[in-house]
């Protein structure tokens, strides 16, 4: 494949890859816990959609409150970091595994977002895909949970920790192009089941629409 045509970023990459290898045990305490919270991120993410279907309080609860400048400014702030880290996280999985990113950056086509690319063969892939799929959700999990117990005694944080809850909840939906979309696949293969493979997801989508018209009687 064609390497990144970019000298900057390709000297960033490295000095990432280089740095990431310099602090191995960090790095590999960092990926068991944010795969292990990325792993879990579709059924929270399923779960979490499910509750907002279901009680109209919870959505405004997990909205951050833009009322000036500073918050504005703040909110764009926080995108561009938990775009960072996501796509940070999948560089320093790639670098514990000594598997060099070949390129980085935004993607504008189609869903909009970060992306990763290396090269790697089949057998590799085939370590990789868990840990790999997981370490971006996990590490936006991460930030919530950090930010959001600081947002305790620093309410402004909680811009920050909002938006790295709905971009690992957007990004956790079990569809095509997504992280989730990868996860619930490995969760469908470890099921082995063809019947319940092709039932779960109509399941799921059958609850929702029964809790939405429930809603809509009572109302």
């Amino acid at each position: 494949m064609e390497k990144t045509k970019d000298p900057s970023l390709s000297k960033l990459l490295s000095k990432t890859y280089c740095f990431v290898n310099s602090k191995k045990t960090f790095f590999f305490f960092y990926e068991k816990v944010v795969t292990f919270l990325g792993f879990l991120s579709v059924f929270f993410s399923l779960t979490f959609i499910t509750l907002i279907i279901t009680f109209d309080s919870f959505l405004g609860f997990f909205l951050p409150s833009i009322n000036g400048l500073l918050e504005f400014l703040l909110l764009i702030i926080s995108i561009a970091m938990a775009i960072s880290v996501h796509e940070l996280s999948h560089i320093v999985i790639l670098a514990n595994r000594s598997v060099r990113a070949r390129s980085a950056g935004l993607s504008l086509k189609g869903i909009v977002g970060g992306y990763v690319e290396a090269d790697v063969d089949e057998e590799t892939y085939g370590r990789l895909i868990r840990p790999f799929f997981s370490c971006g959700l996990g590490s936006n999990l991460l930030l919530f949970l950090i930010l959001g117990l600081i947002s305790i005694v620093f309410p402004i944080l909680w811009i920050p920790a909002a938006v790295n809850l709905w971009f690992a909840v957007l990004n956790s939906i079990p569809a095509p192009l997504m992280d989730g979309g990868k996860i619930f696949e490995i969760y469908l293969q470890a099921i082995r089941n063809k019947i319940i493979n092709e039932l779960l997801p109509l399941l799921i989508m059958l609850l929702w629409f029964v809790i939405f018209i429930f809603k809509f009687i009572i109302m």
